[in-house]
């Protein structure tokens, strides 16, 4: 289709298409039918209500926190929502609702003419929405993003269909690597209603004042740990020396990655004592079911990544550089500690 502009320019704005207010929905719909079976959204709905419930257990083991703030915290993330492969709205898998949703959008041979008609349409279904009740089965993102993410106003996890494949996510993946992978990702986002700013909301995503003093001040001294922990870890500059990690930038996520880790351990290891042991993979039978768990863990987070891009996201990421984002919270994860036999057992910092 010759829309008079040159063809990268074409293709840069045709893909905006794709997005939440293009033709996402549509797309998914094929996405879905082929990729994200309803064995898999079963199988990933079972596995986030197993790790809610090792996360709070571990919440009324913490002996740092108040009952009154136990009870609320455990109260939040039974009130937890999840959302899981696709939105509610649009129903992407009804070829009525897609229709109906695309009704005032009109594709014509022109560039421009196509970009006014989704902004159009994405204006009209805003002024439409005004005044009514948020539907909470709405997404921000695309289905096909392969991320995942916690929506604190809501009390929300929302798990996108295109996270859930290969690499990270198999129906026939072992227990330990399914719990590993996926499993420590779901705990890393239901921990981020307990981080550092996750905290301030209550059960139903307002922001308010439901922690005592006593527990907060446990809490930020917990934190602490933490933030000096990530401040000494270093990566190597381009210029051969070493930077280190902003320990306070990075705290909410350095909070996540270690709950998610610990709370997706304990679940898993819940399930094997209920379903039985899983089969050993082909070939890794040097390793055991517990350090597979940790290696899966390691590959789900593991990156290579340009010393110069390194360094600006060093400066600008919430997300700690990948070396430290691996090795850290295994440290403080008692689970690989004796899976690995370390010599140390307990972790060296601990908050859920």
């Amino acid at each position: 289709m010759n829309y008079g502009v040159a063809w990268t320019q074409a293709s840069d704005i045709t893909s905006q298409f794709i997005g939440p207010t293009g033709l996402t929905w549509i797309l998914s719909r094929f996405f879905v039918d082929k990729h994200f079976t309803p064995e898999a959204n079963k199988l990933t709905s079972d596995l986030v209500q197993h790790i809610k419930d090792s996360f709070s257990e571990r919440i009324e083991s913490r002996g740092w926190a108040t009952d009154r703030v136990k009870k609320a915290s455990i109260e939040k993330v039974e009130a937890m929502q999840k959302i899981i492969g696709l939105p509610t709205l649009p129903d992407a898998v009804d070829p009525i609702a897609l229709r109906e949703y695309y009704s005032d959008v009109q594709i014509q041979p022109s560039l421009a003419l196509n970009a006014l008609s989704f902004a159009k349409s994405k204006v009209n279904s805003n002024w439409m929405s005004l005044g009514k009740p948020f539907n909470r089965g709405q997404f921000v993102l695309s289905t096909l993003t392969a991320n995942a993410y916690h929506a604190r106003t809501l009390n929300q996890i929302v798990l996108f269909a295109g996270f859930q494949q290969f690499p990270i996510y198999d129906v026939e993946f072992p227990s330990y690597l399914l719990y590993g992978g996926m499993g420590s990702v779901v705990g890393h986002e239901i921990t981020h209603g307990f981080d550092n700013t996750g905290r301030n909301f209550d059960k139903t995503g307002n922001a308010t004042k439901w922690w005592d003093k006593k527990s907060i001040e446990a809490f930020e001294e917990k934190t602490k740990c933490f933030v000096e922990q990530y401040n000494n870890f270093t990566i190597l500059a381009p210029n051969g020396t070493n930077v280190h990690v902003n320990g306070t930038l990075t705290l909410d996520e350095n909070i996540a990655d270690a709950g998610g880790v610990s709370s997706s351990y304990e679940a898993w290891k819940k399930w094997e004592n209920e379903k039985g042991k899983a089969k050993n993979l082909p070939g890794m039978q040097s390793f055991t079911h517990e350090q597979l768990f940790f290696i899966k863990w390691g590959q789900t987070w593991c990156s290579n990544v340009a010393p110069k891009l390194a360094l600006t996201l060093l400066e600008e990421d919430v997300h700690s550089p990948a070396p430290a984002r691996v090795l850290l919270p295994l440290k403080n994860t008692v689970g690989f500690n004796r899976a690995f036999n370390c010599p140390k057992k307990e972790p060296i910092c601990e908050l859920w």
